[in-house]
């Protein structure tokens, strides 16, 4: 009901942790848009503590430091995924 209530007066509800993990994962081994991993990772930094980061993107996702920043730039950058549709996980 509180997330209900939250989507209703426009404040987006937090999301677990372990569902952004896992939805990172299954767009990766997918080959699905980096726009959509880029979300996600955008999503779960904001959400994590200081010094959880990194660690959890070392362990969790397996993605490089540089790598994560390339997809939540992108993400950012392209709200609208309409100009980058075909962009796949190289």
């Amino acid at each position: 009901a509180d997330e209900i209530m939250e989507q209703a007066a426009g404040t987006p509800a937090v999301r677990d942790i372990e569902v952004i993990t896992a939805e990172i994962l299954l767009y990766s081994g997918a080959g699905a848009s980096i726009l959509e991993i880029g979300r996600r990772l955008n999503e779960a930094k904001a959400q994590l503590s200081h010094g959880e980061w990194l660690p959890w993107l070392e362990h969790q996702v397996e993605f490089s430091e540089a790598s994560a920043q390339r997809f939540m730039r992108l993400a950012r950058e392209y709200p609208n995924p309409s100009p980058v549709t075909d962009l796949g996980v190289a």
